[in-house]
């Protein structure tokens, strides 16, 4: 294969940059001069990146070429080209169709498109491509993820999923600016949230068959679980806070409202566990089987050892 670009922008370095990471890769590339500094750069860090003279000095040398200028002007752009019948044209340009390109780069007989993401420089996400074409996705399929559509329909709604992602940063930096605003050191909520979100993006890998909708219904039984075991734990931080006859009755008050609450519900792999609620003096007063989260009241325990022990 002997690559060309015509139009270097973002896109075209991205493509190039994670190319050019992987080991022992030596396709020659030729991309067009029109962002200078993109093609200086490129050509500068890559020994087999060399710059055209123009655009049609770069399908002169290729016989794949990828096209990847803005929408405006490529109808123009490509009309004054002189496409071969060998070339193999892969249209990076999301709003204009297969079939009219197919017509501006007539007579090249194989043309697709493909959608490739930035984070392909890091050999990260998935590439979109209409129709199905063995070459290019082993192409593609080198540094990420391949979805191949038949139909351009297809492509263009699957296409729509990237215009989600200024959204999707702007709910991270609402949240951002909320934890900030708790008064958390504003590195350390980025770093959390960061961490969070990346696991996230990994769940649906651990449920290939189920939808988004079972996840988000998993994720709500764990914040559920987790509000749970936060209001048993206040539970348990208003018991041990109160001395004398009157702590022992309100000991009893929490342990039968913690029983009502969560009567035979256990995590899984949990042991049974009991909780002896002493008072002042040592001389049990209620015993409190929680089935369900031991550790959430483990740690609130402790704080009073002295009118507390637990045992399993």
């Amino acid at each position: 294969m002997r690559l060309g670009f015509v139009g270097t922008g973002a896109l075209s370095s991205a493509i190039v940059t994670g190319l050019k990471s992987l080991p022992g890769e030596t396709t020659p590339v030729v991309v067009s001069p029109r962002n200078e500094a993109i093609a200086a750069e490129l050509a500068a860090r890559y020994a087999d990146v060399r710059i055209a003279a123009d655009n049609q000095a770069v399908l002169d040398q290729c016989d794949t070429v990828m096209l990847a200028v803005r929408p405006q002007i490529a109808r123009e752009l490509l009309k004054e080209l002189r496409f071969r019948p060998d070339h193999h044209v892969i249209s990076l340009i999301a709003t204009i169709s297969r079939e009219e390109i197919a017509g501006l780069v007539a007579p090249a007989a194989q043309v697709g498109k493909a959608l490739p993401m930035p984070m392909i420089a890091r050999l990260q996400g998935a590439t979109i491509m209409c129709p199905p074409d063995p070459i290019v996705a082993a192409f593609f399929g080198r540094l990420g993820d391949v979805i191949e559509v038949e139909d351009q329909g297809e492509f263009d709604a699957l296409s729509v999923v990237t215009a989600t992602y200024t959204s999707y940063f702007k709910y991270l930096d609402t949240i951002h600016a909320w934890v900030r605003g708790q008064g958390v050191p504003g590195d350390k909520a980025r770093d959390y949230i960061t961490s969070i979100y990346k696991a996230l993006a990994d769940a649906p890998d651990t449920a290939p068959d189920e939808d988004f909708m079972h996840l988000a219904q998993d994720a709500r039984r764990h914040q559920r679980a987790g509000a749970a075991g936060a209001d048993r734990a206040r539970h348990v931080r208003s018991l041990c806070g109160e001395p004398g006859a009157r702590a022992s009755a309100r000991r009893g008050q929490v342990v039968q409202s913690l029983r009502r609450r969560e009567p035979q519900r256990r995590l899984p792999g949990a042991e049974p566990v009991q909780i002896k609620i002493n008072d002042r003096r040592g001389v049990e007063r209620q015993t409190l089987r929680d089935d369900e989260a031991a550790d959430d009241c483990r740690a609130e325990l402790q704080f009073r050892p002295e009118r507390l022990s637990q045992h399993r």
